[in-house]
């Protein structure tokens, strides 16, 4: 059976959801002390409260994490 377009929207902001609940999870365990709330708010800051733009910022984040870690790596 196909899945309705509402939820497929809705089946695709809980992966968004997913995705980006662990980013900012990963990176509140590097602040100690600093609410999870702060940690997210200042992430996702830009994204103006739109699911597919926090993704978009997490994904930029990531993959410039990923070169930092090829640059420093490689010295």
């Amino acid at each position: 059976m196909k899945m309705s377009l509402e939820d497929q929207i809705k089946k695709l902001h809980e992966e968004i959801d997913a995705v980006v609940a662990k980013y900012v999870d990963e990176r509140a365990t590097q602040v100690i002390g600093v609410p999870r709330g702060s940690v997210e708010s200042s992430i996702l800051a830009r994204a103006g409260g739109c699911r597919c733009e926090e993704y978009r910022l997490v994904q930029a984040k990531l993959e410039a994490e990923r070169k930092l870690d090829v640059q420093v790596s490689t010295g």
